[in-house]
């Protein structure tokens, strides 16, 4: 298959990312007898926000701004792929933007609205319970976790592994989210410790993350330096390994995602499980779209 050459912003890059996956993924399947379900953790409104540019070509709000000029979001993507899924889950915990989103993609595909399943709920809450009450014989799903931040369980993310019937799109806040957790003092606070045990689902990140070397002072006395070694190949390389710790197979590599300055925000990974057939068939059609 040719490489892909993604560019624009990260929110094009992500989406462009997944309509990829979305249509090679429907067309491969097409002809098979299960169910296929496009499951957005984090679906949001149902469209994104695009920023205003001024005249000399800046951006009048930041990544995170809302403005009044929208392009398609990940649910109208996937409601628009062909051939489509025989089912969509949309959850979103925020009430605001739950109703807007149910009401603005039933009125935009109506003829949808028979496959649609919208779950105002946490997403840690909302997923596995949709694990344990799918009939995964029956049925194969596309995952799309796009968090805002560090949300996302780890017990999550392995009940999800565990159907061995998802392939997963997981767009991680490597710099965004665990970089910034990571204080240069080496003192990481208990609070942001205990999320991070969560997130990771490990406590392997302390010696990934931090150097400990000793010396001895003009004293002759022991003094311990701690010494922060984030980067993005490390972040890469153990949050990969994190994921073959649950998933047979992980994409070739992970997508970077810059913000418009070039500072590193998001790692894109894709995960799945299944027989081995199933599963070099997703890797195949993952490294098609994480390939540049």
């Amino acid at each position: 298959m040719p490489k892909r050459q993604w560019g624009g912003d990260w929110t094009e890059v992500k989406l462009a990312a997944l309509r990829e996956y979305l249509k090679v993924y429907a067309t491969a399947l097409q002809n098979q007898k299960f169910g296929r379900l496009y499951i957005d953790a984090f679906a949001g409104t149902g469209y994104r926000s695009q920023p205003t540019k001024l005249d000399d070509g800046t951006s009048l709000f930041d990544e995170f701004r809302e403005t009044d000029v929208f392009a398609k979001g990940s649910p109208r993507i996937a409601l628009e792929v062909d051939p489509p899924f025989t089912g969509y889950v949309f959850i979103e915990k925020d009430a605001r933007k739950f109703a807007e989103l149910e009401r603005t993609i039933r009125s935009d595909f109506p003829n949808k609205v028979a496959q649609m399943r919208f779950i105002n709920e946490d997403a840690n809450v909302a997923i596995p319970q949709l694990c344990r009450t799918t009939d995964w014989r029956h049925n194969r799903a596309v995952l799309f976790l796009d968090p805002y931040g560090m949300q996302v369980d780890w017990a999550t993310v392995t009940a999800v592994a565990q159907t061995r019937s998802v392939d997963t799109w997981y767009l991680f806040p490597a710099f965004i989210g665990l970089g910034r957790m990571l204080p240069r003092t080496g003192v990481v606070p208990l609070e942001w410790e205990a999320k991070l045990d969560r997130c990771l689902g490990d406590t392997g990140w302390r010696e990934e993350f931090y150097q400990v070397s000793e010396s001895l002072d003009l004293f002759d006395q022991r003094q311990k330096t701690v010494e922060r070694a984030f980067n993005h190949k490390r972040a890469e390389r153990y949050l990969r390994h994190r994921l073959q710790s649950i998933f047979a197979g992980v994409g070739s590599r992970a997508l970077p995602l810059d913000n418009s300055r070039g500072v590193p925000m998001y790692l894109l990974f894709f995960g799945c499980n299944g027989s081995d057939a199933a599963r070099r068939l997703a890797l195949r059609l993952a490294d098609h779209v994480l390939k540049e």
